[in-house]
C-alpha cells in the first residue's frame, strides 16, 4: 500500500508542470529587442472575455483602415482558448503569477508586430486559424486540471508550443526588410512553421489522452491516493506559510476557488443539457465574410447610438432586401459591442440563423441559445434561477417553461443586448412564436433591455405590428449606399492586390468600380458574383465587354451561373449537389458530399472506384454558387437566396431547368442513399478469428495502465463505467471500415475505407424518408429492416421502440408527436398496417389522434388514410373531442381555424366556446390570434364567441378580441345573437358594466340598433332580473352606470324604437327620475 504514496515534491507540482511553458515564455522574450520588450512589459495582463472581444476588433480596424480583409474571425478561436486557459493557470500558478499575463502578452504583441506586415498577417492568420482547430475546451478539462498533474503537463506543453509559434513569427519577421519579406514569405511560410504545427497535432492528442485519463482517475479509487496527496500538500504548504494569518488567508482563498470551480462545473452542467447550441460558428462565419469597412456606417448612424445610450428598453429593427449584407453588418454590431461596451455591467448575447440548419431555425433553439448565453455570463442570475434552468433541462422543448425563463432571465439581468439576425429565414410558424415572446418580453418593460432584429424587408410589416420598433435603418439609406461604393472599391483593390484581377489598361480598375456601384442595388453579393465573373476575363476587351452586359439582379446571375455549369459539362454533378445540400439536416463536410453523390439507391455494397477523385474542385464547378467553411470546413450556399432561387419556379427556364430543386424528391433521394448506405454489405459482421500476432511489445495505453493499477472488483467496475462514459463523451464523425469485417473472403485485399457519411446517414436516415413509399418494393424492405432494428450496421433510434405500441396512450405519445411533427407518411403508414390493434379504430382513440394532430397542424395529413381505412368521418371527430371533455383537444380545435369550426352545429360550437371560456380560464385565447371565424361569425341559436366571452366574464379575452377584430376591419355592431343584438346589446343584458366600457372605448356604436329599434340605451332603462321582475333599488347603480358610459359616448336620447318610445319612455317609475339627473348633467336636457 505504500508503494502506492508518491514521494513528497521538491517544487510546487503546478510549477513543475508548467516548466515547458516558462521554458518557452523565457526564450521568447530573449528573442524580443529591447523596444518589443518593453511593450510586451507594458501589454501583458490577465485577459478576460472582453479583452478578446476588444483586440479583435482592434485588428479588424486596422484592416479596414488599410482596405484589406477581416481576420478577427480567423483567430478568435486561439485567442479565446487562450483567454480561458490563462484564467486556470492564473488560479493554479503561485510560484510564478505572471504566467497567465505573458501568454497572453505574447501572442497580442506578436498580432500587433505582424499586422504591420499585410501579406504575412493574411499568412500568419490562416495559420493561428488552423491552431485554433486543435485547441482543447475549457469545460472539457475545467473540473479536472486542479487534480492531475499529467493534464496540467499536457496543456502546458500545448500552449508552450504556440508561444514556440510566436517566437518563430518574430524570428522570420526580423529576418530581412518588409520589402524583402514580402518576397520571401510565400515560399519560407510552410517550412518555417511545418515542425511546429507537427508538434501542435502532437501535443493536442496528449491533451485528448490526458483528459480521458484524468475522467477515469476520477471514477476509481485514486480518488482517496488524491486525498492522501492533498493532505501532503497541506501539510507542507503549513510549513511553508509561517504567518498564521497568511496561511488563513491562502486556505480561505483555496477553498474558496474550490467553492467557485464546482459552482462554474455545476452552472456548465445544467446549462449544457438547456442548450448544445453553438452561436458562435454562424457569428465566426458572418465576421469571415466581413471585408474592409462593412456595417461601421451602421453604428455611427444616430439611430444606433440613440438605441444603444437610451435606459428605456426599445428595438432596433435593421431590415434591406436579399443580399444586402444584413447578416456581416449584424456580425460588426456584435464585435463592435462587445469591444466598446462593459460586459460587468451589461450583458451582449446574440443568435444568427442559418438557413442550411434546421436545429436554428427553430424557436426552442434560438430562446434556449439566448437564455443559455444569459445564465452564463450572470453567476448571480443563475444561482437564482437554478431550479428553474434544471427543471427546463430535462425537457429543453418546453416551451412554457423556456419563454417563463427567458422572461424571468431578462427581469434579472438588468441591462442586456440582444442581436437576432436571420428572422425571415424561420418557417413562418417557428417566426411568430419568437416574435410573440420578444412582444411579451418588450411588454414586460424590462429596465435597460435593449433588442437588435436583423430581416428582410419583406416581413418588415409584421416586425412593425408584434414589436413596434423605435429605430428602423435600412440597408438602402443613403449612408449604407456610400458605404456600399466604398466596399466596391476596397473589393476591387484586394483583387489587384492578390493578383486575381490584371489589366493592361489600369483605368479599367476605375471602371469596373462604377460599374458595379452603378448596378449594385444594395446588394453587395451581386457585387462579389460580378467580379469574380470579371476576373475571371482574359482581355481587356473581354472586362469591358462583361460590364455592358452585367445581370440586372441576383436571379439573372444565377441562371447565367447555372448556364455555364451546363455549358461546361457539370450539370450532373453539380445539380446533385445542389438537391443534396438543399435538404440536409446540416451542412455536410467535403468529403461526407463526395461519398453521398457517389451512391446509388439499392446498390449493395460500397463502390470507392466512384468516389470524385479531385473533390475540391467542386467549389470551381459549381461557380461560387457554394462555399467551403474555413472555420469548420463545412459547405454551404454561398447565400441562402441560392437554394430559394433553385426551388423556385424561377429555375424552370430552358437553361436552368435540370438544376430545378423539388424539395420532395430531393428528400427522396437523400434517404434511399442513406437507407442504401447503412444497408451495405460492408458492414455486414460476423465473428472472426484474427490472426496471431507478432510477439513485439507495444506501447501500453494509459486506460489499461489504470486498469492494471486498480486491480479490485470495484475498481474494474468504475474502469468500465468510465470507459463507457468516455465512449460517449464524442460521437465520431466517421466509421473504419477495418471494424467492420466483409463476409467475400477476398476483403483482405481491399483497401481500408473510411466511411465518411455513415454518421450523417445514421442520424438522419429516418427524417429524410418521411414519403418513401411500398411501392418502392427494394428500397421499402431496406427501410424496414432499420426501423425493426434488424440492420446490426446502427442502432435502431430509441424512439421506434415503442413502435408496437404506438396506439398507446403515453408509451406511444412520443413516436406519434414524431410522426405527426413531421408529417411522416412512411411510419403513419407501417404502424397503421402492420402494427395495428383494434384499440385504433375506438372513438377514444380517433380523438386521440385529432388532438394530437391539430396541435401540429397536420389534420389534413392523417385524415385520407383514415378516411380509406374505415374510421369515421372527420366532422364526426369533433363531437368525439368535445366528448371526452380534454382541455387539449378544446385548445387544439380552437386554435385549429375555421374548417373545423364551420362543420360544428351551432349547439356543439355552443358547447365549445362555453367549455373552452370556463373550464380553460382565463387568457389561452389572448396568447394566439384569433381566426376572421371568430371575429365575424354569425348570430344563432347558440351563443357566439364574443356573447360568451361576455356572459362568462373574461375581460382581457374580450379586449383582445375587440382589438382583433378591428384589425381584421370587423364591425363590433354586427349582428351576434338573436334579435340582431349587438355585442353592446349583450353586455347590458347581462349588467357587464366593463364589458359595456371595453366595447365603446373599442369604437362600438351606442346606438345601433336590433331588430326592434332599440339601442343599447333603451335596454338600460328596461333592465330587470333574471326572472323579469323589476329592478330593486340596490340593483339600480350597474344600470345608472351603464347609461352614464353610453350617454358619455353620445348616445342619442332621442332615438325611437318600433313602438315609438325613446329610451327614457321605457324606464320605470323608479328608475327614470335617476335617469333624468344623468340626462340632465351630462345632455343639458329635461
Amino acid at each position: 500500500m505504500l508503494s502506492l504514496f508518491r514521494s513528497r515534491p521538491t517544487a510546487s507540482p503546478t510549477s513543475v508542470a508548467t516548466d515547458s511553458l516558462n521554458e518557452a515564455l523565457q526564450s521568447f522574450q530573449e528573442t524580443l529587442d529591447p523596444e518589443q520588450r518593453a511593450k510586451l512589459q507594458a501589454i501583458k495582463a490577465v485577459p478576460d472575455a472582453h479583452a478578446v472581444a476588444e483586440l479583435t476588433h482592434q485588428l479588424d480596424q486596422e484592416n479596414a483602415r488599410r482596405k484589406s480583409r477581416c481576420v478577427a474571425a480567423r483567430i478568435s478561436p486561439l485567442l479565446e482558448s487562450l483567454q480561458q486557459f490563462s484564467g486556470i493557470v492564473e488560479t493554479f500558478v503561485s510560484s510564478n503569477p505572471q504566467i497567465a499575463a505573458l501568454i497572453w502578452g505574447s501572442i497580442k504583441l506578436v498580432l500587433q508586430i505582424a499586422s504591420n506586415f499585410t501579406t504575412y498577417f493574411d499568412k500568419l492568420s490562416s495559420l493561428l486559424m488552423t491552431i485554433g482547430k486543435r485547441c482543447p475546451r475549457l469545460r472539457e478539462y475545467q473540473s479536472l486540471y486542479g487534480g492531475s498533474i499529467d493534464l496540467q503537463k499536457a496543456l502546458s506543453n500545448f500552449y508552450s508550443v504556440v508561444v514556440r509559434c510566436c517566437e518563430q513569427a518574430v524570428k522570420v519577421i526580423r529576418r530581412s526588410g518588409y520589402t524583402q519579406l514580402l518576397r520571401a514569405v510565400t515560399g519560407s511560410f510552410t517550412s518555417d512553421f511545418e515542425p511546429l504545427l507537427l508538434q501542435i497535432n502532437q501535443t493536442s492528442e496528449e491533451v485528448d489522452e490526458a483528459i480521458h485519463l484524468a475522467e477515469a482517475k476520477l471514477n476509481h479509487n485514486e480518488r482517496q491516493l488524491q486525498t492522501l496527496e492533498r493532505q501532503s500538500n497541506e501539510r507542507y504548504r503549513r510549513i511553508i506559510f509561517a504567518n498564521s494569518r497568511q496561511r488563513e488567508k491562502s486556505e480561505a482563498h483555496m477553498a474558496a476557488q474550490m467553492q467557485l470551480d464546482r459552482q462554474r462545473v455545476r452552472q456548465a452542467a445544467v446549462l449544457d443539457r438547456l442548450s448544445s447550441y453553438d452561436q458562435r460558428l454562424a457569428f465566426c462565419r458572418a465576421r469571415t465574410q466581413r471585408h474592409g469597412s462593412t456595417g461601421q456606417w451602421l453604428v455611427q448612424t444616430n439611430q444606433f447610438m440613440d438605441w444603444i445610450t437610451g435606459n428605456d428598453p426599445c428595438v432596433f429593427w435593421c431590415h434591406g432586401k436579399l443580399g444586402s449584407g444584413k447578416t456581416v453588418m449584424t456580425g460588426y454590431v456584435v464585435e463592435y459591442l462587445a469591444a466598446k461596451h462593459n460586459q460587468v455591467s451589461e450583458k451582449i448575447v446574440y443568435f444568427f440563423c442559418q438557413h442550411d440548419d434546421e436545429t436554428s431555425l427553430k424557436a426552442a433553439t434560438i430562446l434556449g441559445c439566448l437564455a443559455r448565453q444569459c445564465l452564463d455570463q450572470d453567476v448571480n442570475t443563475f444561482n437564482a434561477l437554478e431550479s428553474e434552468a434544471m427543471a427546463l433541462s430535462e425537457d429543453p422543448q418546453d416551451m412554457r417553461r423556456l419563454v417563463d425563463l427567458l422572461c424571468a432571465v431578462v427581469k434579472r439581468t438588468g441591462r442586456i443586448i440582444i442581436v437576432f439576425d436571420g428572422l425571415d429565414e424561420c418557417p413562418h410558424k417557428e417566426m411568430m412564436l419568437v416574435l410573440r415572446v420578444f412582444h411579451n418580453i418588450m411588454h414586460q418593460n424590462p429596465a435597460g433591455l435593449k433588442l437588435y432584429i436583423a430581416g428582410d424587408s419583406r416581413i418588415a410589416d409584421l416586425v412593425g405590428t408584434l414589436l413596434n420598433p423605435r429605430y428602423i435603418v435600412s440597408t438602402h439609406s443613403p449612408k449604407g449606399a456610400t458605404n456600399l461604393q466604398d466596399i466596391v472599391q476596397q473589393l476591387v483593390a484586394t483583387k489587384r492586390d492578390d493578383g486575381d484581377f490584371v489589366v493592361s489598361d489600369n483605368r479599367l480598375y476605375q471602371e469596373v468600380v462604377d460599374a458595379l456601384s452603378a448596378g449594385t442595388q444594395g446588394m453587395i453579393l451581386w457585387v462579389k458574383f460580378q467580379l469574380e465573373d470579371i476576373c475571371r476575363q482574359k482581355t481587356d476587351e473581354s472586362i469591358r465587354a462583361a460590364l455592358r452586359h452585367l445581370p440586372r439582379d441576383l436571379s439573372e446571375t444565377y441562371a447565367r451561373l447555372l448556364s455555364r455549369i451546363d455549358h461546361e459539362g457539370n450539370t450532373d454533378i453539380c445539380a446533385k449537389v445542389f438537391r443534396w445540400m438543399s435538404v440536409v439536416k446540416r451542412p455536410l463536410h467535403l468529403e461526407e458530399l463526395r461519398e453521398a453523390i457517389s451512391v446509388e439507391p439499392c446498390q449493395p455494397c460500397f463502390k470507392a472506384e466512384r468516389l470524385i477523385n479531385n473533390i475540391k474542385g467542386l467549389l470551381q464547378w459549381c461557380h461560387g454558387l457554394i462555399m467551403l467553411d474555413e472555420q469548420d470546413d463545412v459547405l454551404h450556399f454561398t447565400h441562402s437566396s441560392i437554394k430559394e432561387f433553385l426551388c423556385s419556379d424561377a429555375a424552370q427556364e430552358p437553361m436552368s431547368s435540370d438544376f430545378r430543386v423539388t424539395l420532395k424528391e430531393a428528400e427522396l433521394e437523400v434517404g434511399a442513399v442513406c437507407v442504401t448506405y447503412l444497408s451495405f454489405t460492408d458492414f455486414k459482421t460476423q465473428l472472426i478469428k484474427r490472426p496471431a500476432q507478432s510477439r513485439q511489445p507495444k506501447p501500453m495505453s494509459p486506460m489499461i495502465m489504470v486498469d492494471q493499477a486498480l486491480t479490485t472488483n470495484s475498481s474494474n467496475k468504475l474502469l468500465s463505467t468510465a470507459n463507457v462514459f468516455m465512449g460517449s463523451r464524442v460521437k465520431p464523425a466517421s466509421v473504419n471500415a477495418s471494424i467492420f469485417r466483409p463476409q467475400a473472403s477476398n476483403s483482405s485485399t481491399r483497401p481500408v475505407v473510411t466511411f465518411r457519411l455513415f454518421s450523417y446517414a445514421a442520424s438522419s436516415w429516418l427524417l429524410h424518408t418521411a414519403d418513401l413509399s411500398p411501392e418502392q418494393t427494394s428500397l421499402w424492405c431496406l427501410w424496414k429492416a432499420l426501423v425493426a432494428g434488424s440492420n446490426d450496421a446502427i442502432e435502431r433510434p430509441s424512439l421506434l421502440s415503442s413502435i408496437e405500441h404506438w396506439y398507446h396512450v403515453t408509451s406511444g405519445a412520443a413516436l406519434r408527436k414524431f410522426i405527426f411533427s413531421v408529417k411522416h407518411h412512411a411510419l403513419f403508414y407501417l404502424c397503421s398496417t402492420e402494427y395495428m390493434n383494434h384499440d385504433v379504430v375506438s372513438p377514444r382513440f380517433q380523438a386521440l389522434l385529432l388532438t394530437e394532430a391539430l396541435k401540429d397542424d397536420c389534420a389534413s395529413f392523417i385524415e385520407p388514410f383514415l378516411d380509406t381505412t374505415g374510421y369515421v368521418a372527420r366532422a364526426m371527430w369533433l363531437k368525439h373531442a368535445l366528448l371526452i371533455s380534454d382541455d387539449d383537444a378544446i385548445v387544439a380545435l380552437v386554435l385549429s381555424g375555421n374548417e373545423w369550426n364551420e362543420q360544428l352545429t351551432i349547439g356543439e360550437r355552443s358547447g365549445l366556446l362555453v367549455k373552452m371560456t370556463s373550464s380553460l380560464r382565463p387568457n389561452f385565447l389572448v396568447q394566439f390570434e384569433l381566426d376572421a371565424y371568430h371575429q365575424n361569425e354569425p348570430a344563432g341559436r347558440g351563443p357566439t364567441l364574443i356573447e360568451t366571452v361576455i356572459r362568462q366574464g373574461e375581460p382581457e379575452i374580450l379586449h383582445d378580441l375587440c382589438q382583433k377584430t378591428a384589425d381584421a376591419g370587423v364591425s363590433l355592431d354586427r349582428a351576434i345573437a338573436a334579435e340582431c343584438k349587438t355585442a353592446l346589446h349583450i353586455a347590458v343584458l347581462h349588467g357587464k358594466t366593463w364589458a359595456v366600457r371595453e366595447l365603446l372605448q373599442a369604437g362600438a356604436d351606442p346606438d345601433a340598433m336590433d331588430n326592434q329599434g332599440q339601442t343599447a340605451l333603451h335596454l338600460v332603462a328596461q333592465r330587470r332580473t333574471s326572472r323579469g321582475q323589476p329592478l330593486v333599488d340596490h340593483e339600480w347603480d350597474s344600470s345608472l352606470e351603464m347609461a352614464t358610459l353610453l350617454l358619455e359616448a353620445g348616445a342619442d336620447t332621442d332615438v325611437r324604437d318600433q313602438s315609438g318610445r325613446v329610451a327614457l319612455g321605457c324606464a320605470s317609475t323608479s328608475l327614470r327620475p335617476l335617469l333624468q339627473v344623468i340626462y340632465a348633467r351630462l345632455c343639458g336636457s329635461s
